[in-house]
């Protein structure tokens, strides 16, 4: 079974890999470049990242795999990087100019490469070909490709080489049901098949991108590509009730272990559901509020609480159980105790029929191509720096970047019984209200998608999918201090596969359009 978040069409090409003897990393991959394909470059890319959790059943071994950006060597002055504050809403950026500072050290052709050798069964080519195809032969330009080149064609058609990637031999732009090719990435990806990853960090394709981004001032140097590897690991462990929960190692995956830590302290589940009961809907926004927080507030907290240091034993069991009843009283920076009430990315989870399991989240970090306007070998290249200028600031020059992405597996007696994935702004939110509902209250992955979606909290409001509360919650929530607020591009979206007794049951994200994901499987 495979499930991703979005493109049907790509969920069936890790389908067919699947049918072809590929395993679950192999399925993964394959689909996860067909998503690239679809997309156009625009929300995901193959000059973006690629981070897994994955399982192999014949070890009985769990591993971490972060593929996620380094910063540039060079960039020693991180805070005067031009940035883009997506507070001002993701569109509103078309005469940003051009900064090669804003590109950091992709990760997902390296982090393909290295998944595949570890865990991949079928050959590179099988996998591979049927982007290829995608690229060649093209699919029709839909509405939601249409819309989004629209908000971006200043961008887009100010660098010659993109220019010629996105509009006709003419220079006019793609209407949706025009077929649109992407020869260029379809020789980019022949060379990745000739050359391996080594094309994109010390062949042909760096070269190029180097020069374009030396162009616009940028500091990468052919060293930051040369020097950049797959990190592999143990997933991040925690414990929720009789689960065991294996997560990516990075900041997304410590704000979710602080989370379900607190969840579980506080016994949220006793209460009942997020979407029937208003008191436990605002700990869950606010508990999801108050994770990443502790890396900004661990001092204060931290004497608050008698502890050396909030943010190394932020992960630890008994600091949520300290935690929990000062938040109960308002007493955690910016999170207030309930009024008394009267009376930027792509998914996929797979399993093979050998047992093994994949969670990846694959992304750019930014939006919608970003606002570089460049491209190399047919592949947009995104200004993943220019809208996380705190992560950058807070990373040593050549190191890893943290990144937020949320997916894991779900344990039970060694083995998984739940692989995981979130995409969205409000990725950590959504994560924590699925699992309490999946795990606590035995919902099937489609059920917890059919709850109400919750996004990152802004301000003093929650933003969810409001209409879809029950009056009752949403007069009770406002009551008590948390505004429900309809803000879909702060949403959070999951997706999951999960086994029981009954055998395998899937759940895939609700979007509109050609972005919505499914569930296949044979």
């Amino acid at each position: 079974m495979l499930v991703g978040t979005t493109g049907p069409v790509s969920q069936e090409v890790g389908l067919q890999v699947l049918k072809s003897g590929g395993t679950a990393a192999d399925a993964a991959i394959a689909t996860a470049m067909a998503q690239i394909c679809l997309a156009a470059g625009s929300w995901v890319s193959f000059a973006g990242i690629m981070n897994v959790v994955y399982y192999e059943a014949a070890s009985g071994r769990s591993y971490n795999m972060n593929a996620s950006y380094n910063s540039v060597k060079g960039e020693t002055e991180p805070e005067t990087i031009p940035t883009n504050d997506l507070n001002e809403g993701i569109m509103n950026h078309e005469h940003t100019p051009v900064s090669g500072r804003t590109v950091l050290v992709p990760g997902f052709m390296k982090g393909a490469e290295s998944l595949h050798e570890r865990f991949g069964k079928l050959s590179m080519q099988e996998i591979v070909n049927p982007t290829i195809h995608c690229s060649e032969q093209g699919f029709k330009w839909n509405e939601t490709l249409e819309n989004l080149f629209q908000y971006r064609e200043q961008v887009l058609t100010r660098d010659p080489d993109t220019k010629s990637l996105f509009t006709k031999s003419g220079g006019t732009p793609y209407k949706s049901g025009d077929l649109f090719r992407q020869p260029k990435l379809a020789a980019t990806l022949k060379q990745f098949l000739r050359h391996g990853a080594d094309h994109f960090y010390s062949g042909e394709w760096s070269e190029q991108l180097l020069a374009k981004v030396s162009a616009a001032g940028g500091k990468l140097s052919k060293e930051d590509l040369a020097a950049y590897d797959v990190v592999w690991s143990d997933p991040l462990a925690t414990t929720y009730a009789d689960y065991e929960l294996l997560l990516h190692g990075a900041s997304g995956g410590e704000d979710l272990v602080f989370a379900m830590n607190m969840v579980e302290t506080a016994k949220l589940s006793s209460q009942g559901r997020f979407d029937e009961d208003a008191e436990v809907l605002f700990w869950i926004s606010q508990i999801a509020r108050i994770a990443p927080l502790v890396r900004v507030y661990g001092d204060r907290v931290s004497a608050l609480l008698g502890i050396s240091n909030l943010q190394q034993e932020s992960l630890a069991k008994d600091t949520a159980e300290k935690l929990w009843p000062l938040v109960q009283q308002g007493k955690f920076p910016t999170v207030a105790a309930p009024r008394s009430i009267p009376a930027h990315s792509d998914g996929i989870v797979a399993v093979d029929p050998w047992g093994n399991a994949i969670a990846m989240v694959h992304t750019i970090n930014t939006t919608f191509w970003g606002t570089n306007g460049m491209s190399v070998g047919g592949i947009p290249i995104p200004d993943s720096a220019a809208v996380q200028p705190r992560t950058i600031i807070a990373t040593p020059p050549g190191e890893r970047v943290s990144d937020t992405t949320t997916l894991g597996l779900v344990m039970n007696n060694g083995r998984p019984s739940m692989a995981f994935a979130a995409i969205g702004a409000g990725s950590t939110v959504r994560t924590l209200s699925s699992l309490v509902s999946s795990l606590d209250f035995s919902l099937s992955p489609q059920e917890v998608i059919s709850l109400p979606a919750l996004g990152r909290f802004v301000q003093d409001a929650q933003p969810a999918t409001v209409d879809e509360f029950q009056e009752k919650v949403r007069t009770d929530a406002e009551a008590i201090g948390l505004k429900l607020l309809d803000k879909p591009e702060l949403l959070g979206y999951w997706i999951g596969i999960r086994k029981n007794e009954d055998g395998m049951q899937g759940g895939s994200l609700r979007l509109q359009g050609e972005r919505n994901g499914t569930v296949v499987a044979y």
